[in-house]
């Protein structure tokens, strides 16, 4: 009799990791709570994604990592950029 393959085993994209306490730490420093942070996430024009108050608070606690694009809308609202919040940022390239 034939031994039964399993399918591979399909993981979920892991986005970049984040400094959460960074994240928690300039928000705290700009005088914003998680409710204001969001409702000016939703506001963003240029990007426009919304964010949870609960999905920051995963965030600044290190339980996930947002998205690329949560991420880039979270930096903005803070006044940073999400260099700022990445634990490994990509190394700048030198020019050939």
């Amino acid at each position: 009799m034939a031994e039964l393959q399993r399918p591979p085993i399909v993981t979920r994209h892991r986005h970049p990791e984040i400094d959460g306490q960074a994240l928690l730490a300039r928000r705290k420093a700009l005088g914003l709570s998680l409710d204001q942070v969001a409702a000016l996430c939703a506001q963003e024009p240029e990007i426009g994604c919304a964010v949870h108050v609960t999905d920051i608070s995963r965030y600044e606690r290190g339980m996930f990592s947002p998205p690329p694009r949560k991420l880039l809308v979270l930096a903005k609202v803070l006044d940073s950029t999400p260099a700022d919040y990445l634990l490994h940022p990509c190394k700048e390239r030198k020019a050939a």
